[in-house]
């Protein structure tokens, strides 16, 4: 769906969205996510330490925002959640009333570069949206 980053360090974790994986330890742990968790996972990956509201979210996962969605979208964060736990630094914050925010420590949460492979590929910071800057010197 879209361009911009497909593979996302996420702490000691590696999310591949094109084939919907979350990997920790090189495949030691591999969960296979749904498409919806995985649209989910990237669009907060992409917009992390930004607000991110209910229905921007909805409209940007389902097409369309209503009651039954937005319950639908509560269980899959809650997923997302307990997938990501035992990651430290790594969290999905509601803001009451508004929406999520999507937070990681400086460096947790990274892409790699689109056609490259999780191993071969360097890091790159992620900043607002498909804005990305090289860390590497």
């Amino acid at each position: 769906e879209g361009s911009g980053p497909v593979q996302f360090k996420i702490g000691d974790l590696e999310f591949d969205y094109l084939n919907l994986s979350l990997k920790y330890n090189n495949e030691l742990l591999r969960l296979q996510l749904t498409q919806r968790e995985a649209d989910i996972l990237r669009y907060l990956c992409i917009n992390s330490e930004r607000l991110i509201r209910r229905e921007e979210l909805l409209m940007k996962i389902w097409g369309r925002n209503d009651y039954f969605l937005g319950r639908s979208m509560d269980v899959f964060i809650g997923r997302l959640r307990k997938y990501l736990k035992t990651q430290k630094n790594v969290s999905i914050e509601t803001v009451k009333g508004i929406g999520l925010k999507f937070h990681y420590s400086e460096n947790s949460c990274r892409t790699v570069k689109d056609e490259k492979t999780l191993e071969e590929a360097y890091y790159f910071q992620v900043f607002n949206n498909d804005e990305l800057i090289d860390d590497q010197p």
